[in-house]
């Protein structure tokens, strides 16, 4: 579906863009999806939440991509709905480094693990 060489490894955030700018045109496009530039940009920025939403939307998807072959149904709508996005509550909120299934909190946190 997609040739890895087409995406560099970097740290660089303006690289980071373009991979999920080729990302997004080259193998989303084939899914009739879309990731709007404000959440490729919060990936970029590891915003907490950001990943899960795109996880859940491509589960969502795929599923109905899925009913549909099953059920010989017709087009798949091509609308993603980005503000209907539930936050998927992992329980990882309160441990921001978690090291063997132990909360390790990191530098500059003074909350204590639940």
């Amino acid at each position: 579906m997609v040739d890895l060489h087409s995406f560099v490894p970097t740290s660089s955030t303006a690289q980071k863009l373009a991979n999920w700018g080729h990302l997004n045109r080259k193998v989303l496009s084939k899914l009739n999806l879309r990731i709007p530039d404000e959440l490729i940009r919060q990936l970029v920025q590891s915003q907490l939440g950001a990943a899960e939403k795109v996880l859940l939307q491509l589960r969502d998807r795929i599923e109905e991509r899925q009913r549909h072959s099953k059920g010989g149904g017709g087009q798949v709508s091509s609308t993603w709905g980005w503000g209907d996005i539930r936050y998927l509550d992992t329980g990882r909120a309160g441990c921001p480094t978690p090291h063997h299934g132990v909360c390790v909190p990191a530098l500059g946190h003074s909350k204590s693990p639940p």
